[in-house]
C-alpha cells in the first residue's frame, strides 16, 4: 500500500512539476528550479515511503538502535556528504543536494527492507509471548501488593 501511495505521489510530482512552483511563487527562476528538482523528489518519495514503513517495523521489533544507526549512517556518512560534494564540488547546486539525500534514502530503504524481510517472525512472536507473560506476572505481584499493603519486591510470586 505504501509503495502504491508513494508511486501516486511521485506521479503527481512528475505530472505537475512545471506548475507546482506556481502554487508558491510567480518568480520564473524558482518555478524552473522546482520543475528541475521535482523528478528527483519523485524518486525520493518512493524510497521515503519504504523507509517510513520499515522504520515502524524496526521500532515494533524493539530494534530502534538499529534504525537510528541506519539513519545516522545513511544521512551523515552517505547522503549529506555526497549531496554537499555534488552541490558544491561538482557544481550541481540544489539538484546535487537532492541527489545526496535520495541516495541516503535508497541506502536506508534497501538495508531496512533486507532486515525486515529476513526477520524470523516466529521468533519475534515467541519474544512477545515471553514479554506478555512477564507483564502478567508483574501485574499479579502488583495486585498482591495492593491487597497486602506491602511494597513491590516484598511479596514473591510463584
Amino acid at each position: 500500500m505504501t509503495i502504491g501511495i508513494s508511486l501516486l505521489m511521485s506521479a503527481m510530482f512528475m505530472t505537475l512539476r512545471h506548475s507546482w512552483g506556481r502554487l508558491f511563487t510567480n518568480d520564473e527562476a524558482v518555478v524552473s528550479l522546482v520543475a528541475d528538482v521535482l523528478p528527483i523528489a519523485a524518486l525520493f518519495q518512493v524510497f521515503d515511503g519504504a523507509v517510513g514503513v520499515t522504520g515502524g517495523i524496526m521500532r515494533a521489533r524493539g530494534i530502534q538502535l538499529v534504525g537510528a544507526m541506519l539513519n545516522i549512517s545513511g544521512y551523515y556518512v552517505v547522503g549529506i556528504p555526497l549531496g554537499l560534494w555534488l552541490a558544491f564540488t561538482r557544481h550541481m547546486g540544489l539538484k546535487g543536494l537532492w541527489y545526496g539525500l535520495t541516495v541516503s534514502l535508497i541506502y536506508c530503504s534497501v538495508v531496512a527492507s533486507y532486515l525486515c524481510l529476513t526477520t524470523d517472525w516466529d521468533r519475534e512472536v515467541e519474544k512477545v509471548a515471553v514479554r506478555l507473560k512477564e507483564e502478567e506476572r508483574l501485574r499479579h505481584v502488583d495486585t498482591l501488593k495492593a491487597d497486602d499493603g506491602g511494597e513491590r519486591g516484598d511479596i514473591v510470586a510463584e
